[in-house]
């Protein structure tokens, strides 16, 4: 349970606490951007929780955030397994709730920056 009093440094030293005690190759900041969302889903009854959530989401280095009306958009790139993938999501800012969520596979030669293979899993907002 992050220490949600102390604000979101506090919050952000927890979770990476928490992500480099996984085996996950991922860099820290998709490992945290995943742990962020599994925490909305918990707090999302709670505004505070949530707003602590998006502040430490901004802080997170390796991390793309900005703001559509009513959507925050968050993603990071990253290699593993010598493959470069790219990871969106969007939130919803009144409720915290995943509204969609994107992985693509980016080429890593010849055509730099092209999508090999895009997957994106709408999500029905509660």
């Amino acid at each position: 349970e992050p220490p949600w009093a102390d604000g979101p440094p506090a919050v952000l030293a927890s979770m990476q606490r928490q992500v480099r005690t996984t085996t996950d190759p991922r860099p820290d900041s998709a490992k945290l951007l995943d742990l962020a969302v599994t925490l909305l889903r918990e707090v999302r009854d709670v505004a505070a929780h949530r707003a602590t959530l998006f502040e430490v989401l901004a802080e997170i280095d390796g991390l793309a955030v900005y703001s559509k009306p009513g959507e925050l958009v968050v993603a990071v790139r990253y290699v593993t397994d010598q493959q470069a993938f790219e990871k969106r999501l969007v939130l919803d800012i009144a409720t915290g709730s995943l509204l969609s969520s994107t992985l693509e596979r980016l080429a890593t030669t010849g055509a730099q920056g092209s999508v090999v293979e895009s997957r994106t899993f709408a999500q029905q907002a509660s």
